[in-house]
């Protein structure tokens, strides 16, 4: 069972926004497969005036890849890029404590209704990031649970807020305790898969990327090397947080794209 929250996030209201509106996201007018409309909590009158950047990642990191998603989400606030990703433990969290750090803005997605906070364990996290002027975001009704397929589904909206996806790192399931974690906060659509990498939360993300013609970055020590080269060939590979950095201190958006329609079975 996915445990849910009831911090003081809790006090926000719950507002729609729809396509048509002077505060829906140009991107999701742009790039296909996108909700046309979405429920939200905290301000989103700062999705369309500053560029994000989805910073994504194991939960079950090692201490360096949490380390450089931290020092990533500083970067990136410094930059004047929202850190946007799915609130998830690991890697995610600390690209979003990075960025609050510096006064920097967040958007997390959530796979479920904006009434609860899942993982219940980031409640006070979702807090600060309404606190700081963020917003929670989601497809999904209040009322709604989080359920294994409304976690890739929300993949895609990570992607497409953003004008680059960073992997940080790729996980591994140790254990069977950590394959039920694997399985309920955010990467496996398909029952008997835990722990398959290609099944990622963060895999799913970069492929969605790839589909909406959004640019994947990843570190040299994203995970082993077998497993980049299989499910990350089309990833751009930058040494560290500085590069980063210089990476997003000289972004040019790109000239219009033709995006791939994503063939979705929940669309």
């Amino acid at each position: 069972m996915i445990t849910i929250g009831t911090s003081d996030s809790m006090k926000y209201d719950i507002l729609t926004c729809e396509k048509g509106s002077s505060l829906f996201p140009k991107h999701f007018v742009e790039r296909k497969g996108l909700p046309e409309r979405f429920f939200y909590k905290g301000d989103i009158s700062f999705l369309n005036d500053l560029r994000a950047v989805a910073i994504i990642g194991s939960r079950n990191a090692p201490k360096e890849a949490i380390l450089s998603a931290y020092a990533s989400g500083q970067y990136a606030a410094m930059e004047g890029f929202a850190v946007v990703n799915g609130l998830a433990i690991g890697c995610d969290t600390a690209a979003l404590r990075g960025a609050l750090s510096e006064g920097g803005r967040c958007v997390a997605v959530l796979p479920c209704g904006l009434d609860m906070v899942v993982p219940s364990v980031n409640e006070n996290l979702a807090e600060e990031i309404l606190e700081k002027s963020g917003c929670l975001i989601s497809e999904y009704a209040p009322g709604t649970e989080a359920e294994k397929y409304r976690f890739v589904q929300r993949d895609r909206l990570q992607s497409g807020l953003s004008e680059a996806v960073l992997v940080v790192h790729l996980g591994k399931v140790e254990s069977q305790s950590d394959s039920i974690m694997w399985n309920l906060q955010a990467d496996s659509t398909r029952p008997g898969q835990a722990g398959n990498r290609k099944d990622s939360g963060s895999l799913k993300t970069a492929e969605f990327a790839r589909k909406q013609g959004v640019k994947v970055l990843r570190y040299p020590d994203t995970g082993r090397e077998e497993d980049r080269d299989e499910l990350l060939p089309f990833a751009e590979t930058i040494e560290d947080p500085e590069a980063f950095k210089l990476f997003l201190k000289n972004y040019v958006p790109g000239e219009a794209l033709v995006y791939e329609q994503m063939k979705l079975p929940f669309l």
